[in-house]
């Protein structure tokens, strides 16, 4: 029976009991160094995505950046917009009457031996699919199969190609907030030092050290009064 009140500390409960009977999951190595190599503007999808604050809520963007990772593969993959109960009966989404604000996006993955698991972005989090129902009771509004996905990413980047080189100029900005970030309870894959190690081998990949010793010149250069002595 479905409960008529939403309980945040109920619901962490739940995540940790099926955690320690291996029933979720945190991401991965293997998926990880996928995600490296797909991009989300100037960061690679490695930092967005163990990026509390760079994925929860904004779940629809999020899952296809995952769900990239998997286009190359055998396993099948879905992303499902869904209601989900922490949503429905949360007193904030209600109060907004909006029944928009129910929807989630999240990824559906079912392996080369059957196995159905949910990615979802805002959580950080993969599920066993059936715990992930058990625990968000989820009413499906739409899927998405993987042959369309493709096709709209295809789209997408034909529209919006990766430039790598231009985009990582604004790594200088984005890399000092999200290491500020990494002192925040809520930053999981902080506190497990996963996000600092992606922010560091992303670093030496584009020569941070380099590139901000440039800007900083010509910062300068543009700004002289930043660099007299006081």
């Amino acid at each position: 029976m479905e409960r008529d009140y939403f309980n945040i500390n109920q619901m962490i409960d739940l995540i940790i009991q099926g955690y320690e009977k291996g029933l979720v999951h945190l991401y991965d190595d293997e998926l990880i160094q996928k995600l490296r190599t797909i991009y989300d503007g100037e960061l690679p999808a490695s930092i967005t995505l163990l990026s509390n604050f760079r994925s929860n809520g904004y779940c629809q963007d999020r899952s296809t950046l995952l769900a990239r990772a998997f286009l190359d593969t055998s396993d099948d993959i879905k992303i499902l917009c869904i209601t989900i109960k922490s949503l429905r009966l949360n007193p904030k989404v209600i109060a907004e009457n909006d029944p928009t604000f129910q929807q989630h996006y999240v990824v559906e993955r079912t392996d080369s031996n059957g196995k159905k698991f949910i990615y979802d972005t805002s959580a950080g989090f993969i599920y066993d699919k059936d715990f992930y129902w058990d625990l968000e009771d989820p009413e499906i509004v739409s899927e998405e199969e993987k042959k369309e996905i493709a096709e709209r990413v295809k789209r997408e980047q034909l529209e919006f190609p990766e430039d790598i080189e231009t985009n990582k100029e604004g790594a200088f900005i984005m890399l000092p907030i999200i290491e500020l970030s990494f002192s925040d309870p809520t930053e999981k894959y902080a506190v497990s030092g996963l996000l600092q190690r992606e922010v560091q081998d992303f670093k030496k990949r584009i020569g941070y050290s380099a590139m901000s010793e440039s800007i900083e010149k010509d910062m300068q250069a543009r700004m002289p009064w930043m660099s007299s002595k006081r």
